[in-house]
């Protein structure tokens, strides 16, 4: 609800997950969260091949607390995140994904200076841990994401030190200039050394 002081008054929290909504994500988890923690508005945004099936589940499951915006533009995106006071991503667990995969939705997530929870294992877990900005979890489990939820919601001062450390390291070390000028220094090297130097 909005004051007159153009101040929020009495707003619940508000976990978001904003990307694609499909198998590898295995969003249903986060609906059992949700069920687990009805003080919290989650906000799922984005659009998939299992969003159709997840708000199936999420009727099923009687859920007042969960809501799908769909695709979002640009400056609906920003505005999500900015009314957000979590941003969750979760990935199903298996050798491939855990080897491979590190969503491109961590990095923004990163710049917006809030507080992640992540729920999977393997490269980006080891990713986030070192540079402090995330809670990572165990995938696949709802009990425990909705304890990740609750505890960090009852802490501001780690999550105000959390999204710190994640938008900290993003303007050091994930800035696309300087991913660029990295590359284009790396190609240069190569180049210069000839075709047979391996």
């Amino acid at each position: 609800m909005q004051g007159t002081a153009g101040k929020v008054e009495n707003r619940r929290p508000v976990v978001a997950y904003a990307g694609l909504i499909g198998y590898n994500q295995d969003l249903g988890v986060l609906l059992e969260a949700a069920s687990m923690v009805p003080n919290v508005d989650f906000i799922l945004a984005g659009d998939g091949p299992e969003l159709a099936l997840l708000k199936k589940k999420a009727g099923e499951l009687a859920l007042d607390n969960v809501s799908f915006s769909g695709y979002l533009s640009r400056d609906k995106l920003i505005d999500l995140y900015r009314r957000s006071n979590v941003l969750f991503a979760h990935v199903r667990s298996s050798p491939t994904i855990d080897a491979t995969m590190i969503p491109i939705k961590l990095f923004e997530y990163m710049a917006t200076g809030k507080p992640i929870i992540y729920a999977g294992r393997g490269a980006a877990a080891e990713l986030l841990r070192p540079i402090g900005c995330a809670m990572t979890v165990t995938p696949g489990d709802p009990k425990l994401i909705g304890t990740a939820i609750s505890d960090l919601l009852r802490n501001p001062e780690r999550m105000r030190m959390l999204g710190l450390r994640g938008r900290s390291r993003v303007q050091t070390d994930f800035h696309r200039e300087k991913l660029m000028e990295k590359l284009a220094c790396a190609l240069e090297e190569c180049f210069a050394r000839g075709p047979n130097v391996r």
